[in-house]
């Protein structure tokens, strides 16, 4: 099945959140960090290649950073980020390399990382508390707590971070013709362990009502299979800027933890915000 306006809104607006949190009024990130990587045998890497897990979940990609990510160190050989078969999962923060290359290679970087991580998920807040697994960005320095053998996998999330949902979406008649204004609802949860970064992160996002939004066709998005860039270097401000479709933010609403989540459902010392934004698109949905 071909893509749909959902998807098409929702990875959108995903890289515009991501933009944001690196952008220069944000800049939640943390720049020269020494990093290695050591094999681990992921559940998610193909028999065709191997994968190395570095200290951090997440790298930034934007190369609009003050100091990007530009590559890594393979047995003291420099391997840009543009290599054709190595790749750097942003994500993840792992490097994979063909399975020719071996499990014992010595990978080093200085990387800049991202300080507040951003997750596509289709769960809401409740059901995100109850089946996931959470640690503090300061607790990630062994790479075997990524690996398919730990409780601490796919489900396993470093915060601070913000998880994306969908939440609604609704067609209002616009203007005769076909024409309608489509609201979609997207709920961010904001976890973290210190209220000084739920209050920054609050607070940035609510200052964003009436920011318009490249719409970015699903087919175009940037990321690959390993979530490493598909042309690099990637900047999301000159990646967007190609784009004349947008969105706009009609409404956000900033919140902290609600009553309706009960305190035991709640991991000791996890602190929880709420960001609520209304996205209008005129658009000719029946054509």
């Amino acid at each position: 099945m071909i893509s749909q306006f959902s998807h098409n809104i929702f990875s959108s607006f995903y890289l515009w959140f991501e933009g944001q949190l690196v952008s220069s009024g944000s800049k939640a990130y943390s720049t020269n960090q020494s990093n290695s990587f050591e094999y681990v045998d992921f559940y998610d890497v193909p028999p065709s290649h191997y994968g190395y897990q570095g200290k951090f979940r997440q790298l930034v990609a934007d190369d609009s950073v003050d100091v990007p990510n530009s590559g890594v160190f393979i047995d003291g050989s420099f391997v840009s980020g543009d290599s054709s078969d190595v790749y750097i999962d942003y994500n993840n923060g792992r490097v994979i390399v063909p399975q020719s290359s071996g499990s014992s290679l010595n990978i080093t970087a200085n990387n800049t990382v991202k300080e507040v991580n951003t997750y596509m998920t289709e769960d809401d807040e409740e059901q995100l508390l109850l089946t996931s697994d959470f640690i503090d960005s300061s607790d990630t320095s062994s790479t075997n707590l990524f690996s398919k053998t730990s409780k601490r996998d796919e489900k396993t999330y470093v915060l601070p971070a913000c998880f994306l949902r969908i939440a609604t979406t609704d067609n209002k008649r616009l203007a005769l013709g076909g024409e309608d204004d489509t609201v979609t609802t997207i709920k961010v949860a904001v976890l973290a362990k210190d209220n000084y970064t739920i209050d920054a992160v609050l607070s940035f996002f609510a200052d964003k009502k009436g920011t318009c939004i490249k719409r970015v066709p699903y087919e175009n998005y940037p990321y690959g299979i390993f979530h490493d860039v598909k042309s690099f270097p990637y900047s999301y401000s000159d990646f967007s800027s190609s784009y004349d479709a947008t969105s706009y933010i009609e409404e956000v609403k900033t919140s902290k933890v609600s009553e309706s989540i009960s305190a035991e459902k709640i991991e000791k010392n996890v602190l929880i915000g709420f960001i609520e934004f209304d996205l209008s698109t005129y658009r000719y949905p029946r054509l």
